[in-house]
């Protein structure tokens, strides 16, 4: 039976819909888009993994994974017999200490579009909009792609040894027993991460080849078992819409929305009244209710509030941000007007949708949420403010690990020239590493509110066409 009054609809956990948007944070849901709530949320999903992964930048480069020392990749070695052996050592030896960096840059890039997003949600929200996340395939993003090829590359590189170990003869099961007792130790004492603790030194010593299965322990407990968190952590955290109330999944979804006429809609938003319910003609309870199929396109309102999917708020914003900034110097009333040319432009129904927003892109928003008229938090905070020092230290972060990478690449071409040409193949890991921090490292420099003398000037009245738009 289609359901004719939405003001009565019931979804369990929610309450009613009231028609309009809230206007008191009854469960509490709006106080997450404020200042204190987003650094809670960063600090909870992304303190620890941030720091284990900076305590894995580190582990290389103080001596707690001795590569060069205990594994040198030079052929007639013990253990590298060819020509093919050496590069392919050299090759992935460097991801060892390089895929830490990465993934710490990553992480930067994630806490900041949560930041973002979860502060534009939840605001939006307040005055009548739910943001809906279209979802990029997870295995084709590029961030993503480049820390698993990263970490793939440092697990060959894990074989190597392991194959090390097995051309010199160890017993399997000394190396399993003493790589389980130093995982458990590093996992409940830190001092024991440098996978000294624990051991039995003897059986160590009588392995067949002490300075291997050193090398393997040192490597599974400081690099390989926080790699894997790190990047559960990341798989699990890509999708935003998860950590939010998900209103937004059942408006997009929902099959019995409601679907006027446009030119409703532009007088509705035109009025000063909150409620956008339409006129109803005498002796009509209330307009019919046709039927929206599950992943229309539609706009598809419930009770009053607007889905909007974030890809089409991003060209949206680009097109419009210097008019909407212009005309409305209160926020409250630029959420409002997002929602009104969201709908009256038909931004919701473009022929050729835009595709969903990949990793390297998410902070599109910065522009607009650091624009002036932020209101300050009750401890003296602006949202632009915190934004802002975030930004500044994780340019400085990025621009320090892209640093080290030139170094890097200045050493390695160095050596290919006074030791063997087997070192370039360094610098292809290098030059990888190098490019998508730096990626991480552009997307954090153009988050910055709009020029200031550029948003000054009176932007132009002729609203471009939907194909001006989507160019």
């Amino acid at each position: 039976m289609p359901l004719t009054n939405l003001k009565d609809v019931q979804i369990p956990g929610y309450g009613t819909i009231s028609g309009e948007p809230p206007k008191v944070d009854k469960f509490g849901w709006l106080k997450r888009g404020h200042v204190t709530g987003l650094l809670q949320h960063v600090g909870a999903q992304y303190g620890p993994v941030i720091a284990l992964s900076f305590y894995m930048c580190l582990a290389p480069f103080f001596g707690a994974v001795r590569i060069d020392k205990q594994f040198p990749c030079e052929v007639g070695s013990k253990y590298i017999k060819t020509q093919f052996g050496a590069a392919i050592c050299e090759y992935t030896k460097t991801y060892v200490w390089s895929f830490p960096q990465l993934g710490f840059a990553s992480l930067l890039l994630l806490a900041g579009r949560d930041i973002l997003q979860m502060r534009f949600y939840y605001f939006m929200l307040k005055h009548g909009g739910v943001v809906s996340f279209m979802q990029f395939p997870l295995l084709r993003d590029s961030i993503v792609i480049a820390n698993i090829w990263a970490f793939a590359h440092f697990w060959l590189f894990v074989g190597l040894v392991i194959l090390r170990l097995f051309t010199s003869g160890i017993d399997p099961q000394i190396a399993m027993e003493q790589a389980a007792k130093a995982a458990v130790a590093a996992a409940g004492n830190i001092n024991a991460r440098r996978g000294l603790v624990g051991l039995d030194h003897d059986q160590l010593a009588n392995s067949g080849d002490p300075q291997g299965l050193q090398l393997l322990i040192q490597l599974l407990v400081l690099l390989g078992i926080p790699g894997v968190l790190f990047m559960m952590k990341l798989l699990s955290a890509y999708y935003l819409e998860r950590t939010l109330v998900p209103l937004s999944e059942y408006i997009r979804d929902s099959t019995t929305g409601v679907e006027q006429a446009k030119g409703f809609h532009a007088a509705a938003f035109e009025s000063d009244e909150d409620d956008a319910s339409p006129e109803v003609p005498e002796g009509q309870d209330e307009p019919p209710t046709p039927r929206v199929e599950r992943g229309s396109s539609a706009w598809t309102p419930v009770g009053g509030l607007v889905s909007l999917k974030d890809n089409c708020l991003k060209p949206l914003l680009d097109t419009h941000l210097e008019s909407i900034l212009h005309e409305h110097k209160d926020k409250k009333s630029c959420y409002k007007e997002i929602t009104k040319v969201y709908v009256n432009q038909g931004w919701y129904k473009l022929s050729n949708e835009p595709h969903a927003i990949e990793l390297c892109d998410s902070l599109w928003l910065a522009p607009f949420m650091c624009a002036p008229g932020t209101p300050m938090s009750k401890f003296g905070w602006s949202f632009s403010n915190v934004w802002n020092l975030y930004r500044r230290i994780g340019l400085l972060i990025c621009g320090f690990l892209l640093f080290i990478q030139v170094c890097s690449m200045v050493i390695d071409v160095h050596r290919t020239l006074n030791e063997h040409a087997r070192c370039s193949l360094n610098l292809v890991g290098e030059i990888f590493n190098a490019y998508f921090i730096g990626l991480i490292w552009q997307s954090l420099y153009v988050a910055h509110a709009p020029d200031p003398e550029k948003s000054l000037e009176t932007p132009p009245k002729d609203e471009p066409t939907e194909e001006a738009a989507m160019a």
